[in-house]
């Protein structure tokens, strides 16, 4: 079953070039794009547009108004990215 996608869900490209490539999902649009960011090559203020068809939920989500305020730094995206990999990683998934 796929997850719903929501600001704040960590997630992974899996169509494209950047196939593969973890994002984190900084906004939903209405056109049923999502607004991606991984605060390295796609930064917070100039987001990946990508189709939420091509993209898979996993399973962490990031609350950034209660961790962050409203809009998360780049920095901030990339240290929930490198904490759930290093997790990911860890317990051997």
């Amino acid at each position: 079953m796929m997850r719903p996608v929501e600001i704040g869900n960590i997630c992974r490209s899996i169509q494209g070039h950047d196939r593969d490539r973890l994002y984190i999902v900084t906004g939903l649009r209405n056109d049923g794009m999502a607004e991606l960011a991984d605060g390295l090559f796609k930064k917070v203020d100039a987001p990946k547009l990508k189709n939420v068809k091509h993209i898979e939920v996993l399973e962490r989500n990031v609350v950034f108004k209660d961790k962050y305020g409203e809009t998360p730094r780049d920095e901030d995206i990339r240290y929930e990215l490198n904490s759930f990999v290093r997790i990911r990683d860890y317990q051997g998934d």
